[in-house]
């Protein structure tokens, strides 16, 4: 038997160009958050990871609720490269088609490791191609991911064959996608529907040819090594999850079973198969948030404790004293006199 499957993740800035739109028209991101479970501060742009279905419901639930049918579409579309998760910068850089592609499989792989992308040679095109896990077939807000990622997928051929660049054929993975109607660019392209992957039509000659707005001394990739890594095992994986879902989500045994889509007893199972509990995932995550939080010198303690769901502050300093040997506050103090601190972004 081989070893637990890890929680499908995403970047969480992928979601920014969402954001992005939400903002412009004045959509309660507050309350769409809230309903998808996630904490406010998920839209602020923070290296990190979530679970993919958390990622699929806030697509959905944000789209629905603005009736803005093509919103994944137009956050990806217009937003900067900067605000394209883990693969704008890197993609923008790249000197030709061909590596834009190839550079956004493998970071989005490398982000999502149970995603498949790749190029397939057929007829007279080569097939850009996603595939996901079928468990996420049906999964609320679906249609918006595949949506999300015929988005990129253009973005990336784009961002060296010029914004104007439209495939002649796509296919997608639904039987329907009313959504289509309301992306005028794509009337005349020829749409078929029901493949197994998500796909676009990109001409031989164009996966050669040299950049549409790039000098040669620009044509490089930049190092992104300071980006997370997504963690490839069950431990690993639920531990981000719930290091950016907290305090939206209740640290219980019950919600982390959800997330990695089995019982708790399996959970613990698993777990214990890894060398681990969950009592130390979460106490894990907790650590890893609070490091971050505490460095604000304007976040107060309480705050910090509330956002970990620590039923009070004296909860919060106990445990903050056993994984560091000190109480917050004195911790605080120390990096204040080393000039530690800094405002958190």
């Amino acid at each position: 038997m081989g070893a637990p499957a890890p929680v499908l993740l995403m970047r969480q800035t992928d979601a920014l160009p969402l954001f992005d739109v939400l903002h412009e028209v004045g959509a309660p991101t507050g309350k769409i958050l809230a309903r998808a479970d996630l904490p406010e501060s998920f839209g602020e742009g923070r290296d990190g990871f979530i679970p993919f279905r958390t990622m699929l419901h806030f697509c959905g639930l944000a789209a629905q609720s603005q009736d803005i049918a093509d919103l994944c579409w137009r956050g990806v579309q217009r937003a900067s490269h900067e605000h394209l998760g883990g693969w704008g910068e890197a993609v923008a850089r790249c000197a030709t088609s061909r590596r834009a592609i190839l550079t956004f499989c493998e970071r989005f792989k490398r982000d999502a490791p149970l995603m498949d992308l790749g190029l397939h040679f057929e007829g007279e095109y080569v097939w850009f191609w996603r595939s996901r896990p079928k468990k996420v077939i049906g999964w609320v807000g679906d249609e918006e991911g595949q949506q999300y990622a015929l988005a990129a997928m253009i973005r990336v051929v784009r961002s060296v064959a010029g914004p104007n660049w439209t495939p002649s054929r796509i296919r997608l993975e639904s039987t329907t996608a009313p959504w289509l109607s309301n992306i005028a660019e794509l009337a005349n392209v020829e749409i078929e529907l029901g493949h197994p992957v998500v796909a676009i039509a990109v001409p031989y000659d164009l996966l050669d040819r040299p950049s549409f707005w790039m000098d040669a001394d620009e044509r490089k990739t930049p190092n992104h090594s300071g980006l997370l890594e997504a963690e490839d095992t069950l431990a690993g994986s639920l531990q981000q999850a719930f290091m950016a879902l907290l305090p939206a989500v209740h640290p219980s045994i019950e919600a982390a079973a959800e997330i990695a889509e089995v019982t708790p007893s399996t959970l613990r199972r698993r777990l214990a198969d890894e060398g681990t509990s969950w009592r130390t995932i979460l106490e894990q995550a907790r650590l890893e948030v609070c490091l971050r939080e505490i460095r604000d010198p304007e976040r107060p303690l309480v705050e910090i404790a509330a956002q970990l769901r620590y039923s009070d502050a004296a909860h919060f300093t106990r445990a903050f004293h056993r994984w560091m040997g000190e109480s917050p506050s004195s911790y605080r103090a120390r990096l204040t006199s080393l000039g530690a601190l800094s405002t958190i972004a």
